[in-house]
């Protein structure tokens, strides 16, 4: 399998990272990176071909991690030359542009996901599955609090950056299900959005940039029990009911990020032999982040009659 790598900053150099060791692994022929900036370019070691654009008909699967403001127009050229995809979240910048790439990648019969890669935390799918198992009763709250300590990138919304993992996760793990309501507030270096839907279920999201202290829980609360995970922690997490807590032991944990890329070289090689193929998320749930994230970084000034 030979995969491109597209925009060559702080999140195209990890996707690199992993392609590097699943190459190692069989499981990756040749890795070809690609940016327009000859500097980042010439940081890049240890892949098979360097290029300032992606030459046509090179790869199997092209991992596009561009800055955001670009990846509408650059997903549509990447999917009319033949390419599956991979997009680093957002999909786009608006929920119309998100549209269109998903029509492209419809009209032309290749695989496009979005890069929310959350869905692929070990202890997340482990949880998922005990909450569907029954272990922790009836959902009746989700919590995401991701509060990073570094600065922001230039331009950047915090809920777009990082409180989209959260959205995704609350619909997610209530059955792909979109909100009946949404609140929003705060500004793009500290937000919250409470989200609530069907039987009274909320999911409240609070991501920041440059807080005091740094902060990665997320909590899945039932009327039985309650999984507590840290985002950091890819190797174990909590569950806490009426007996104590208990430690759960993930056996062979994959990364997320390597979970997810394996996941669509999957996909792309089921495709490649006329197999049934699916993408996580599927199409639905990548235009629904999109809308709900929107909506989120939308927080308009109240003003009052004097």
């Amino acid at each position: 399998m030979q995969v491109g790598v597209v925009g060559c900053g702080h999140w195209g150099k990890k996707h690199l990272q992993v392609l590097r060791s699943l190459k190692k692994k069989g499981l990756v022929k040749k890795i070809i990176a690609v940016d327009s900036n000859p500097e980042a370019l010439a940081q890049i070691n240890e892949v098979d071909a360097k290029h300032s654009s992606l030459p046509e008909n090179s790869c199997d699967l092209v991992i596009l991690a561009t800055p955001s403001a670009d990846h509408a127009n650059h997903s549509i050229r990447l999917l009319e030359q033949g390419n599956h995809l991979l997009v680093e979240k957002p999909l786009a910048c608006s929920e119309e542009e998100a549209a269109q790439v998903l029509a492209c990648a419809q009209k032309h019969g290749r695989i496009l996901s979005v890069g929310l890669l959350l869905r692929f935390h070990p202890a997340i799918i482990h949880a998922h599955t005990q909450l569907k198992r029954g272990v922790l009763g009836q959902l009746l709250e989700f919590n995401f609090i991701r509060r990073k300590t570094n600065n922001a990138r230039a331009g950047a919304d915090v809920m777009e950056e990082i409180g989209v993992h959260g959205i995704d996760l609350a619909c997610h793990l209530l059955g792909e299900c979109d909100p009946r309501t949404t609140i929003s507030s705060g500004d793009s270096l500290d937000a919250r959005m409470t989200l609530e839907f069907a039987h009274g279920i909320e999911a409240h999201i609070d991501v920041a940039w440059q807080a005091e202290e740094e902060t990665n829980l997320i909590e899945i609360i039932g009327d039985k029990a309650t999984a507590i995970i840290d985002s950091n922690n890819h190797t174990s997490y909590k569950i806490i009911d009426n007996t104590g807590e208990s430690e759960i032991e993930l056996k062979q944990p994959i990364a997320p990020l390597e979970a997810e890329i394996r996941d669509l070289l999957a996909a792309v090689s089921a495709h490649k032999n006329g197999n049934i193929w699916r993408t996580n998320p599927d199409h639905g749930a990548a235009l629904r982040c999109v809308k709900l994230t929107q909506r989120a970084i939308y927080r308009p000034t109240l003003t009052w009659p004097d």
